[in-house]
């Protein structure tokens, strides 16, 4: 009986993720190991809570009102507001990255595996899209790390950052909806996709979930005020 070869470990399957994600996803394709590279996006998500300001937290409960509509009193110190803040939002994170996986996963799996007929089972699609995730974990980090240097709250590394003094414009707030990290996991995931389903280069797969964010990011951009 022949057993499937063990996957790189985890160092190398992240540095492989930026640099070679077509090996990556044919040495993993078989045992298809998923949660380190979840912990890891799940470790980088409570560090961008960390890197929020103490003010965001304090300016989140002002008009705060309770179930009767009266203003919620604010009678701890900023340093307190802020700390319970963070200790929420990294439980967030805790709940949120996961769900966001198997959620992904179950999608690509619709789609690739089931609506195209493509092979592979949920844990390869899961192992693809818990990869994919080190490139937004590393975009969230690097947006965490631009927040902290002009002092404001984390936000996305869009193209809209190139502009000066940002652009208010239809085109504007459609280039404010665009994650470069989010379009470079997508590629990423895209390669997964093909390997693990047998189907082609994975252009058709790039073509397919970058033309789904381009909608999504148009549909945020129309409703933007």
């Amino acid at each position: 009986m022949q057993h499937s070869p063990a996957p790189p470990p985890l160092p190398r399957r992240i540095v492989r993720t930026f640099v070679a994600p077509r090996q990556l996803f044919e040495e993993i394709r078989e045992r298809a190991p998923w949660a380190g590279p979840l912990l890891i996006s799940i470790v980088a998500g409570m560090l961008v809570v960390l890197a929020v300001p103490e003010a965001a937290f304090v300016e989140a409960l002002e008009g705060a009102v309770t179930r009767r509509g009266e203003p919620v009193a604010i009678t701890s110190p900023p340093a307190e507001i802020a700390k319970a803040g963070r200790m929420m939002g990294m439980l967030a994170v805790l709940v949120r990255q996961p769900l966001a996986a198997f959620l992904c996963a179950g999608v690509l799996m619709l789609v690739f595996g089931v609506l195209l007929r493509g092979e592979g089972g949920f844990p390869q699609y899961l192992s693809v899209t818990t990869h994919a995730f080190l490139v937004t974990a590393l975009g969230a980090l690097v947006a965490a790390g631009i927040a902290l240097a002009r002092g404001t709250e984390p936000e996305a590394v869009s193209p809209a950052l190139l502009l000066p003094g940002g652009d208010a414009s239809f085109a504007g707030r459609v280039l404010s909806s665009v994650d470069l990290f989010t379009v470079w996991a997508l590629v990423v995931a895209a390669v997964g996709v093909s390997v693990v389903s047998h189907r082609g280069s994975g252009g058709r797969a790039a073509a397919v979930l970058l033309g789904l964010y381009l909608v999504a990011a148009v549909a945020v951009a129309a409703v933007a005020v």
